[in-house]
This record gives structure tokens, sequence and C-alpha cells, in this order.
């Protein structure tokens, strides 16, 4: 009677694991369906409609871009118009802040829902760095970038000093050959550079984490570039968010390294920033539609523009910050 029992009630044993796995294996299937639903859009074929009305485009401001891959129009932050160093390749950059994801386009594929918008925000395209030369290469994206923003007021030496590919070299192998050769300060050098092309240096005080911090921003207010110098840990820093390049020759979104180089923060008592620093330049600074303030940043290492929490500029001395912002 126990063997019958055993035999009855074995089958129905297995029928709840069955039951048990057919459950999992609906909920995973849901949990998939979810998450492909709220798949990267891919922007890589056709046109990407921009719906904004007003006559300007500018850093921060909120815009709905619509396509045929999008079921309705989705709403980012523009994030500005980078350009090459001989001003032949342009790409939009839009940050869709509800899922941390940053859009980098060529300026071709997109229509403007008015042809006749002025963009206010364009920004300069990196070199990426060949082995450790951040510092030269920041220094020279701090100078570009000025020029691209003063444009028709900026001074002749500095047109002159990127008019065309050899004046760029050597502006580049100048900032080389005097920090790396010469062994002058990072400071020393940028303030000689800036001064030859008739721009004029602000350093930012060191007093007061908090000082310093706000100094920068209210410089990047006004538009000035700024050349931030720091230490740094070990190893680089994971983003939050990721980039996804949209180039027409790929079939699908490639999404971008998210690691970069960030000021030192200790962990603990035995936890020290390396000998070796990094330099980047600090490009302006704006708020997302979630309050959280960002600064718009070029690094020597990649090409397109990364972000930076503001937080990052409190870490004054624990990742020995020094910056210098351009001006006329």
């Amino acid at each position: 009677m126990l063997n019958q029992t055993r035999s009855t009630t074995q089958p129905s044993r297995v029928l709840l694991v069955f039951e048990a796995f057919g459950r999992l294996f609906l909920l995973s299937y849901s949990l998939f369906s979810t998450s492909f639903s709220f798949a990267t859009p891919n922007f890589c074929e056709g046109l990407l409609q921009v719906q904004h009305p007003a006559p300007h485009l500018s850093l921060g401001e909120t815009v709905l871009l619509s396509h045929s891959e999008l079921a309705e129009p989705l709403e980012v932050q523009f994030l500005g118009k980078t350009l090459n160093l001989n001003h032949t390749l342009e790409h939009a950059l839009f940050f869709d802040v509800k899922n941390f994801e940053i859009h980098i386009l060529p300026y071709t594929q997109l229509q403007l829902q008015k042809p006749t918008t002025t963009l206010k925000s364009i920004f300069i395209r990196s070199e990426n760095q060949v082995g450790g030369t951040c510092a030269a290469y920041s220094m020279f994206n701090c100078l570009r970038q000025t020029e691209l923003s003063l444009q028709a007021e900026a001074p002749e030496a500095l047109k002159k000093a990127f008019q065309d590919e050899s004046a760029r070299i050597r502006t580049l192998m100048r900032a080389t050959h005097d920090y790396y050769m010469k062994s002058e300060s990072i400071g020393q050098v940028f303030q000689k550079l800036a001064s030859d092309s008739g721009v004029k240096t602000f350093i930012h005080p060191r007093r007061d984490a908090s000082m310093f911090q706000e100094s920068i921003l209210e410089h990047l207010r006004q538009g000035h570039p700024t050349l931030l110098r720091f230490s740094i840990a070990s190893e680089m820093l994971k983003t939050e968010y990721t980039l996804f390049d949209h180039a027409p020759n790929l079939t699908a979104p490639k999404a971008m390294d998210r690691r970069l180089w960030v000021p030192f923060q200790s962990k603990g008592f035995f936890d020290r920033a390396q000998s070796a620093g990094h330099a980047v330049t600090l490009l302006a600074e704006f708020k997302d539609t979630l309050n959280r303030h960002w600064i718009l940043v070029s690094d020597p290492n990649w090409q397109a523009p990364r972000l930076w929490p503001v937080e990052y500029l409190s870490r004054l001395k624990s990742a020995n910050l020094e910056a210098w912002s351009l001006f006329l």
C-alpha cells in the first residue's frame, strides 16, 4: 500500500516541478520582453527629426526626437554639436536622461523642425592622445575651444594657431615640447601659449574646495574653456551612462568605452593617488531635467565629449586639482 501511494504521488511531484519551471520561464520571458521594449533605439539609418520650435538651440535644452524606430517621440537634452580639426566632420549629441544614454549622430542625419534654427553650443571633437601626452593635447584642446567659441572675435594670433594643418601641428608640438622636454609646469606652459595666442589666463584659487568649484562654474557659464589637471587612482572609472554611436555605416548603434580617468578620491587610509596625473578640458556646465549638475568634458583619451558630475570639482585636496580658464 505504501509503495502504491508513492507510485501514485510521484507523477504529481514531477508535474509540480515542470509547473515551477514553466512559471520561471514565463517570468524570464516577461522580464526579457519588458527590457527589450526599452532597448536602445537604432538611428543608424534614416533621418532623425528634431522637434524644437525656438530659433536657437543651446546646451541642456530639451527637444523631442522622432524616428521610424520610435513608437513615440523621445525626450532628450541637447549636448551640442562637435567639430573635428578641419571642421569636415560634425556630430550632434543628445542625452536621454531617463535611460542614461547619450546618442551621437552625424549632423547630416538630423532634420531640424526649423531649418533656420541656430546652434549656440558648438564644441571641439578631440583627437586621441598618443601615449602619456594628455597635458599637451588638453592644452591644445582648450585653445581650440577658445578659438571656436570666440569665432570672429578671436585674436589673429589664435586664429593663425589653428588656421591649417601645419599651424595646428606646430601648436600641438610646441605644447608637447615645452611641457615634456623643458620640464616646465603645465601652468607655465599653458599661460605662455595663451599669452602668445592673444588670450588671458585666469588661475582658479585653491584655498577652499567650494570656492574653487564655484569659480570654475562661473567661468564655464561665461563660455570660458578651462584646463583641469588632477591626480588619478590606479584604475579608470566606468561612467553610469552609456554613449552610443549611430554612424550610418553601422547596422546597429555601437556602445562606446565607458572608462574615464576622474579626480582621485581616497577610499581608505592606505588608498593613495598615482604619481601620474591626467588633464582634460572643461567645455561647459548644465543641469539635466532631474536637476543633476553636469560638466561637459573633452578628454583626449576619447574623441567625443563626456559628462562629469560637478561634484568631481570638490576633490580639490585629494586629487590636487589645478585649473586655468581662457578669456579675452
